[in-house]
């Protein structure tokens, strides 16, 4: 092989190195990312008060009683996707799920309808009545989750989802 040869060979494989390395950044650009916040949300003097850390969550509950589960459901896609559920689970999807059928959006006063749609980088917070937080049998392997229309799940935990469930037996009997 002389030098004519050892160029040509050069070139191809840089070429083929290329070609897959932008064959892989194809195929993960084009997945659908999703970042789920659970939250506890408390409606105060018309907005809205809510703690996904869970350090304000005892302070909270005290002062403004039984929370509405909030999930802040970011779409970090380069596309719009569309939310067909969200709601709780129990360590899975396939355990115990509990879907929010009439949420509530934290923008809106009225209860929306599924599926929701959000466009790229955009987000939106879904957030369930009293009663689900008086009535859901939470664990430690409590969850949120967010499905897509495409079947994409997300399950995520936070410390105010932790927080209301240490907590949650000294309101159980308050009335909402």
């Amino acid at each position: 092989m002389d030098t004519k040869d050892w160029i040509a060979l050069f070139l191809g494989a840089v070429g083929t190195t290329l070609g897959v390395v932008n064959y892989v950044r194809t195929l993960v650009n084009e997945r659908v990312h999703i970042r789920l916040i659970p939250k506890l949300s408390f409606r105060q003097g018309g907005g809205i008060l809510s703690d996904s850390l869970g350090r304000r969550t005892p302070e909270m509950l005290g002062a403004y009683g039984v929370p509405l589960i909030a999930g802040e459901v970011i779409n970090l896609s380069k596309f719009p996707i569309v939310i067909a559920e969200v709601g709780l689970c129990e360590g899975s999807v396939r355990q115990r799920r509990v879907p929010i059928l009439r949420p509530t959006l934290a923008d809106h006063e009225e209860p929306t309808r599924w599926p929701m749609r959000l466009g790229a980088r955009e987000s939106g917070t879904v957030m369930a009545g009293p009663e689900l937080a008086l009535d859901y049998p939470f664990s430690e392997q409590t969850r949120m989750y967010v499905t897509t229309a495409c079947e994409t799940t997300v399950l995520a935990t936070s410390g105010a989802l932790k927080a209301w469930t240490r907590g949650r037996g000294k309101l159980a009997s308050r009335t909402i």
